[in-house]
């Protein structure tokens, strides 16, 4: 049966593109007449994010209140399905959002401070990131008719220069922390009263890039950060087995590309650092206490000589 159409997809791009996946997941979107988007938004070219952001909440405000009830911030480098949009929509409240995950290994969420205990499937948080972000457009007038949101004219290079903006996302200091216009706009709301949820079964893609090869201890420091996020039991110790496969790795890439006998001295720039062995004893306990710092876990570092690598 169809939906509602009353939700705006806003995406901010700096450099005026977005990846094809995406853009067909914008358009599928809009043409499922079960999913509840009804069009999409752009500000590209725009530098500074909160005010290409700002940008986006004009457009989205100047549409009739019908059709344009959510605004849903998707940024240029999120992968997601309909559904995901669909699911938010369901819920039906001022400020929700998808899960999406910081640009490295550690598996850290965009989100700071759940806020007590999780009601099924959503977990209120202090700070959310809009890379995936749903806005009821009530929560726009709250933060304006209260007063705190400043009002400002646009530069001489931007559309529409008859309309004030509103700063709907300013960065800031903000308890002695200097705050992103993501993690502001969550402060804005939480003055006005206005809670925001995560919904923790929506889990997007961030597209990013690593620099290969990705040498064991980057991998091992990554999994003794995520590890204690998965595990049922925090004390939980690392499984024998994984120990064992994390071992026979290390001894396998250091076998690979140890130095040949006949080769010449090595120079002294050096290409990387790795090791031998693993100190099991000392992965567990990291682990058990959520260390991001595990140099003590990998240990007898071996210099590896920028000649010594094997094709």
């Amino acid at each position: 049966m169809p939906v509602k159409k009353d939700v705006i997809i806003a995406m901010p791009a700096y450099d005026n593109k977005t990846e094809f996946d995406i853009y067909a997941a914008i358009q599928q979107a809009i043409h499922d007449p079960e999913c509840p988007v009804r069009d999409l938004i752009t500000y590209n070219g725009d530098s500074l994010v909160s005010r290409a952001r700002n940008e986006l909440c004009l457009m989205f405000e100047k549409r009739p209140a019908d059709e344009a009830r959510f605004l849903m911030f998707i940024d240029s480098d999120i992968h997601f399905k309909p559904s995901d949009i669909t699911r938010l929509r369901s819920h039906n409240l001022p400020v929700v959002a998808g899960l999406y995950f910081l640009k490295n290994l550690t598996c850290s969420p965009v989100l700071n401070t759940p806020i007590g205990k999780a009601d099924g499937v959503l977990q209120r948080v202090r700070e959310i990131g809009t890379g995936f972000l749903m806005i009821r457009r009530d929560t726009f007038g709250a933060i304006k008719a209260a007063g705190y949101a400043k009002q400002y004219r646009p530069g001489s290079n931007q559309h529409d220069l008859e309309s004030k903006r509103t700063e709907y996302f300013p960065v800031g200091v903000k308890d002695d922390i200097l705050l992103s216009e993501d993690y502001y706009f969550s402060h804005l709301c939480e003055m006005v009263n206005i809670p925001c949820y995560v919904d923790t079964t929506v889990m997007v893609g961030h597209k990013g890039w690593a620099m290969y090869p990705l040498y064991p201890d980057v991998l091992v420091r990554a999994l003794v950060s995520a590890l204690p996020r998965f595990a049922v039991d925090p004390k939980d110790r690392v499984p024998e087995a994984l120990l064992a496969q994390l071992d026979e790795e290390l001894k396998a890439y250091r076998a690979k590309y140890a130095p040949r006998e006949e080769a010449p001295a090595a120079p002294v720039e050096k290409a990387w650092t790795t090791s031998t062995t693993l100190d099991r004893d000392a992965l567990a306990k990291a682990v058990q206490h959520g260390a991001h710092d595990i140099d003590a876990v990998i240990y007898e570092p071996q210099a590896i000589p920028l000649n010594g690598a094997k094709s």
